[in-house]
C-alpha cells in the first residue's frame, strides 16, 4: 500500500538576522500558523555568528505567474498510463 504525504519546512529570521527552522507535514491554516510560530520561537536560538547575508534579490517582488493546474488523476489512471507506457517501450 502506499501513502500519499505532504509536508514543509518553515524557516524564518528574527529582527535580530538570527534563524529558526520547524517542519510540519499539518498543512491547515492553523498548522501551518503553529509550523511558523515555532520557527520564529526557535530563531531566539539562532546562532549570531551566521546570520545569512541576502542578495538584494531576496527581497525584491517576484513575477506574476499565469500557469494553469493540471487536473486531478486518480492512482488507477496513473497505474494504467505507466503500464501502457512500459508495454510500448519493451515492445518497441
Amino acid at each position: 500500500k502506499a501513502s500519499q504525504r505532504s509536508s514543509i519546512t518553515i524557516r524564518v529570521w528574527n529582527n535580530d538576522g538570527l534563524v529558526g527552522t520547524t517542519s510540519t507535514s499539518d498543512l491547515s491554516n492553523g498548522g501551518v500558523e503553529k509550523a511558523f510560530l515555532g520557527a520564529y520561537q526557535a530563531s531566539q536560538f539562532g546562532n549570531p555568528n551566521d546570520i545569512p547575508d541576502f542578495s538584494p534579490l531576496a527581497t525584491s517582488e517576484l513575477p506574476k505567474l499565469s500557469k494553469s493546474l493540471f487536473g486531478f488523476k486518480g492512482i488507477k489512471k496513473l497505474l494504467e498510463l505507466l503500464r501502457k507506457a512500459e508495454y510500448e517501450l519493451l515492445n518497441t
